[in-house]
């Protein structure tokens, strides 16, 4: 088995046991606190195989990451732009009322629909494409996030803006890589994907 099949095999195997331990009651509060490691794992592991690892691309990682955090910070201080909200405990430690790791989850997740749209040759249809599969999944992962206490909403649902947030600033994040000089292509970017897809939409329909 080539290696990156075996990193496939631990991204698919991390998500499949996480779905099975959201959902069975006494294993939930030991999968929340693995959060992070897995998160940590995942990162690494794309970071791994990205392929053109050059100068440029670990300039735009760290932007990326910059941008993205920093965006949250605002959001939690201010509710602007993407709705009133805090995080809970489950995504490890913060600075400014934020985890750190979510500005590495908005970095996995920027290359991984990044490397998916590559093929598409116009720039801006191609983040507009990486931008929509976020969205995509965030309208998964929303009803699991704030069962697991990733975060939660004030007031009632989940509001519009946080969807057109997220999406634009998705778009950004998209139009920003495909301006730095390096091609981005992840050879685990689908399976990261899907396997993240596949648990929001399992744990949040039958969780």
């Amino acid at each position: 088995m080539s290696s990156k099949n075996k990193a496939a095999l631990v991204i698919v195997v991390l998500h499949l046991v996480g779905t099975i331990g959201m959902l069975l009651p006494e294993w939930v509060p030991l999968m929340r606190q693995l959060t992070p490691l897995n998160l940590l794992i995942v990162a690494a592991l794309v970071i791994i195989f990205q392929q053109n690892k050059t100068p440029s691309f670990y300039a735009y990682a760290l932007m990326c990451f910059l941008i993205a955090f920093f965006s949250e910070v605002v959001g939690v201080q201010t509710g602007w732009p993407f709705g009133s909200y805090e995080y809970g405990p489950t995504l490890g430690p913060k600075l400014f009322g934020v985890p750190l790791l979510i500005g590495t989850n908005w970095l996995i997740l920027v290359v991984c629909t990044a490397s998916l749209t590559r093929s598409i040759n116009n720039k801006w249809l191609a983040s507009l494409a990486g931008a929509l599969l976020m969205v995509g999944l965030d309208i998964l992962l929303e009803p699991v996030a704030i069962m697991s206490d990733y975060w939660s909403w004030q007031g009632s649902g989940i509001p519009i803006q946080n969807y057109v947030s997220w999406g634009a600033l998705a778009f950004v994040l998209h139009s920003i890589l495909h301006h730095f000089d390096f091609e981005n292509k992840n050879e685990l970017a689908k399976y990261v994907i899907l396997s993240q897809a596949s648990f929001f939409a399992l744990v949040g329909y039958l969780g």
